[in-house]
């Protein structure tokens, strides 16, 4: 069974740019977009702490965030930067 966090998740609030992050099932993903004025395109690998956290390590830097119902949450930068997860349509 996938863990919770894997699939597509967007930059919920798009005033300081967007992100597209793709989390797959094998402990990897990446993220693509721009934020804060910074051009993204890195892949980061992810693990699961426990009670929906989880560490993500991307080049250079690597922080937490928390899975909370179809919402991401984590600080960049000293930013908050919620993400939505991304439903298709048929």
């Amino acid at each position: 069974m996938n863990d919770p966090i894997v699939g597509d998740w967007e930059k919920a609030v798009l005033f300081a740019g967007r992100m597209h992050c793709r989390f797959y099932p094998d402990n990897t993903g990446v993220a693509i977009g721009k934020v804060l004025g910074h051009n993204i395109n890195e892949p980061f690998t992810w693990q699961c702490k426990g009670c929906g956290v989880y560490h993500i390590c991307a080049h250079g830097h690597e922080h937490d965030v928390c899975l909370s119902g179809d919402r991401l949450e984590t600080v960049f930068q000293g930013h908050a930067l919620d993400m939505a997860r991304v439903r298709y349509t048929k």
